[in-house]
């Protein structure tokens, strides 16, 4: 967004819903953030570099996108068997998928 060649949570979470424009993608922040977590630690950054480790870098954007698909396929699954919305699986939730 700013040109300096990386993207901070909020500017992923802001191109989901500006350019995506994916309703069901851009409330599953879940899924967003632990693959925005898994592709920066991905690749860590050279020794001295401020921030690096903050952001993605290009070379991390491909590893986001694919985490991404397979988190949000996850939480989609997750929240089919969580049949009363509570964000945990119970036995009869389970035994009923």
């Amino acid at each position: 967004m700013n040109g300096n060649g990386l993207c901070s949570l909020a500017e992923i979470d802001k191109g989901i819903r500006d350019s995506i424009g994916i309703s069901e993608l851009f409330n599953a922040k879940p899924a967003i953030i632990r693959a925005f977590t898994f592709a920066k630690d991905y690749c860590p950054g050279k020794p001295g570099q401020k921030y690096v480790n903050d952001y993605i870098e290009k070379r991390e954007f491909r590893v986001f996108l694919v985490a991404l698909r397979q988190r949000f396929e996850y939480l989609m699954a997750f929240r089919r068997v969580d049949l009363d919305d509570d964000g945990r699986i119970d036995i009869d939730e389970f035994k009923a998928c």
